[in-house]
């Protein structure tokens, strides 16, 4: 893979990863004005190492690790109560990586589930969920009630979380 190839995976990996990322430090560390300043030197850390990412290996782990290491050197210069215990930050490390997989594998099954919606039920999604606009003003620029609108979009609703759930099930994924 050509470097500038690497590079624009990292940006986007990273971009996906920030929230992620963010959630992790704010689990193992218990003040948020530390887990803000602990946020940005992991991912001024990330940058600067970007290089040393191996695209053939997941994300988030790498990006993980890091910050548990920006968190250590943290841990070094605080009181040792006031931070977790290293074998609970490892505990929610692995959780947090767990919960980030399914995470992801939720929003593919989502995206492929969007898919197969009608243009005309995909658009409504967007409609209603995509956009600041309340129900109730999507249904009178669409000229319909909004007890009538409510129940398409459950309807849609509910057809997106049979086939998320199909899509889950073990055997049935794709």
């Amino acid at each position: 893979m050509l470097e500038r190839d690497r590079f624009d995976l990292f940006v986007e990996l990273f971009s996906r990863s920030r929230l992620q990322i963010y959630r992790y430090i704010l689990t193992v560390v218990p003040n948020p004005a530390d887990a803000d300043e602990l946020f940005q030197q992991t991912s001024l850390t990330l940058w600067k190492t970007w290089g040393r990412f191996d695209s053939d290996q997941e994300f988030l782990p790498w990006a993980f690790g890091v910050a548990r290491n920006e968190v250590r050197n943290f841990a070094r210069q605080q009181k040792p109560a006031q931070l977790l215990d290293d074998d609970v930050v490892d505990s929610l490390t692995a959780l947090r990586l767990q919960e980030s997989q399914e995470f992801e594998e939720r929003q593919a099954a989502l995206q492929g589930c969007l898919e197969q919606l009608s243009p005309l039920q995909r658009s409504l999604v967007r409609e209603c969920h995509g956009s600041e606009e309340s129900l109730k003003d999507v249904a009178a620029r669409r000229g319909q009630s909004a007890a009538a609108l409510y129940k398409a979009v459950q309807r849609i609703r509910l057809v997106l979380h049979e086939c998320i759930t199909r899509k889950l099930t073990p055997g049935n994924r794709a």
